[in-house]
């Protein structure tokens, strides 16, 4: 489903793009200290709650991130529990800090992968445009940035998208919006409408960690709290823990590989 790959894609595709200056600009190795080669993410999901004394019900997926010598994330994998073949692949291009390609493939149930590709097409101050190829359409995306604030809007035969995304003095993403009307929605909305919305908001504390997450999903609403205990030699973070609703669900711990 397009808009299904579009919804994965998004958020990550906002960390990349790159602005003027003045405006949003993406943090290097997604705001890490050191220069990183890769990290990798291990997230323990529990059924009822998380205790220090119980083993995690399983693993809930494994994500593999990879940066170039600028701080560019250039791949990430993702694995759902102990899968050997990746659910879902992520593959970016660029030219300096500017983004020329990218590439979301996620798995289908025969196997294959759906992809969906971008590709730069031109820039005009803080407005950038891609073309977009799902495999059986082509359409644009125009990504305008003004300030802390930048919006995406694309539309297509299949119907119209927009995202949205406000940032704080440090370039952390405060909160994110989505917006998309297609048909393919009308099966899978609680209301069988063709619009279906998406908001995110964001806290960090002062060393610029996510706190607090408040996702509204479809009318429903899950509220995320995280907590950091666990730390490596360079002071970034190796273990948190994930209240969902008030009730402790996810332990992920991280690893971190370095160039020096």
């Amino acid at each position: 489903m397009r808009t299904t790959i579009v919804i994965l894609s998004g958020w990550i595709l906002l960390l990349m793009l790159t602005a003027c200056s003045e405006n949003y600009t993406p943090r290097k190795y997604m705001g890490l200290k050191g220069k990183v080669t890769s990290l990798r993410d291990t997230v323990y999901r529990f059924k009822y709650s998380y205790d220090t004394l119980r083993t995690p019900d399983k693993i809930g997926h494994i994500t593999i991130i990879g940066f170039d010598d600028w701080g560019n994330i250039t791949s990430q994998y993702e694995y759902l529990g102990m899968d050997s073949v990746p659910f879902q692949i992520e593959e970016y291009l660029y030219s300096g800090d500017t983004l020329l390609w990218s590439s979301s493939r996620i798995r289908q149930s025969d196997g294959t992968y759906a992809a969906l590709v971008y590709e730069f097409v031109s820039r005009n101050n803080n407005t950038v445009k891609y073309k977009i190829d799902n495999g059986s359409e082509i359409w644009e995306e125009q990504v305008r940035t003004s300030g802390k604030y930048r919006c995406y809007s694309g539309k297509g035969k299949w119907g119209y998208e927009k995202k949205e995304a406000w940032a704080d003095k440090n370039n952390n993403i405060t909160k994110w919006k989505l917006l998309s009307v297609s048909d393919e929605f009308k099966s899978v909305t609680k209301d069988s409408s063709n619009t279906f919305s998406v908001l995110r908001m964001y806290k960090y504390d002062s060393y610029d960690h996510v706190i607090e997450e408040i996702h509204i999903e479809d009318g429903d609403t899950t509220v995320y709290t995280n907590s950091y205990s666990g730390y490596d030699d360079r002071g970034n973070w190796t273990e948190s823990k994930t209240q969902v609703d008030g009730r402790f669900k996810i332990l992920t711990k991280r690893t971190i590989k370095y160039t020096e």
